[in-house]
């Protein structure tokens, strides 16, 4: 070790990331042969469950959370013009908050997701690489069944859902 290192105690203090506090605050989506990912957001007083509308559109949905609780959904709204879902949950949960500002190019991101829908919440990390008014690119690896995850800066609150990727 440096000098510096050896003579700071704070160079090994535990760092706070998203995964910590995430776990509880993310469901597992199925909807007939479909299979994404959801995440719990309070707006305007009120808990929701946020997924694409593309996860949720064909039948009966069941999100369960990590601990094996399925949620209660109420009524769903369907954003017009966005692949975007939400459903009323009765009751205060545990949830993320959202980002007020803007993303900023090369930010560091998280993704938690349902990746290949197996049913199991994995942790994908990227960048931000472009904003705009209306969609923001990040770069990481996120594949089918991510669809639905929320997008974490480092501060753990949602700047995005993961919606779609290309190639």
């Amino acid at each position: 070790f440096t000098d510096e290192v050896r003579n700071n105690p704070n160079a090994f203090k535990k760092r706070t990331t998203p995964t910590a506090t995430a776990m509880a605050r993310l469901a597992v989506v199925v909807c007939g042969k479909k299979a994404g990912t959801g995440f719990i957001l309070r707006d305007g007083g009120r808990s929701y469950l946020f997924t694409n509308a593309h996860v949720v559109e064909e039948g009966h949905v069941i999100a369960k959370l990590l601990n094996g609780n399925v949620l209660k959904l109420g009524r769903c709204d369907i954003a017009q013009g966005r692949d975007l879902a939400r459903f009323e949950l009765a009751g205060p949960l545990p949830s993320f908050q959202l980002e007020p500002n803007l993303p900023v190019i090369g930010n560091p991101v998280t993704v938690f997701g349902n990746s290949d829908g197996r049913g199991v919440i994995t942790e994908l990390h990227g960048r931000v690489l472009g904003v705009g008014p209306e969609e923001i690119e990040i770069d990481a690896p996120f594949v089918s069944g991510n669809s639905g995850s929320p997008v974490l800066n480092r501060e753990g609150r949602v700047i995005g859902i993961a919606t779609y990727l290309r190639d």
